[in-house]
This record gives structure tokens, C-alpha cells and sequence, in this order.
């Protein structure tokens, strides 16, 4: 996804259900995290936010910190920041 960000992958929502069915998501979401820190795209992005749905503690500290950094990419910025403020706004 970082090497071709404007592939259409699809809709994130299967590989999304794949990954939130692992017992390890905090694995799985530090890889997110860094692809995200390493190349913002939309899908990178919202499988990060899925993600967040589930982490709480340090976990979800530090993915909300990544996805804070982003809202500052010219390309993904937007979605970023929309996403940011619905995960703020559920004070988890």
C-alpha cells in the first residue's frame, strides 16, 4: 500500500475484519502505525482507525499519536483529522 497508494485496493472493511479477528492486534497495529508514520495513504489510515477501535491504554495512546502526526499530510491530512476527532471524541 505504501509503494502504490493510488491502487484501488478495494473497500478496507475485509482486510480490516481479517486483522480485528487476531489475538495479537497489538501487533498488528504497530505495523499499521508504522506503515502509516512511514506513508500516509487512505487505506493505511483506516485500517489504523479500525484499529483504535479496539486498543485502549499505551496501545491506543500511541496509535492516536500516529494518526495526530498525519493530520498534517497534504494528501491524507483531511481524513486524518476527521478520524482524530472521532476517536477523541470517544474518550476511551
Amino acid at each position: 500500500m505504501e509503494r502504490n497508494p493510488d491502487t484501488d485496493y478495494g473497500p478496507p472493511g475485509s482486510l480490516a475484519h481479517y486483522i480485528e479477528t487476531f489475538d495479537d492486534l497489538e501487533i498488528y497495529s504497530d505495523i499499521i502505525a508504522e506503515s502509516v508514520n512511514r506513508c500516509p495513504t487512505t487505506q493505511t489510515i483506516i485500517l489504523l482507525n479500525r484499529c483504535l477501535n479496539s486498543l485502549t491504554g499505551s496501545l491506543r495512546e500511541r496509535a492516536l499519536s500516529v494518526l495526530r502526526k498525519t493530520v498534517n499530510d497534504s494528501d491524507t491530512g483531511e481524513l486524518a483529522e476527521s478520524l482524530l476527532k472521532f476517536q477523541e471524541s470517544k474518550g476511551v
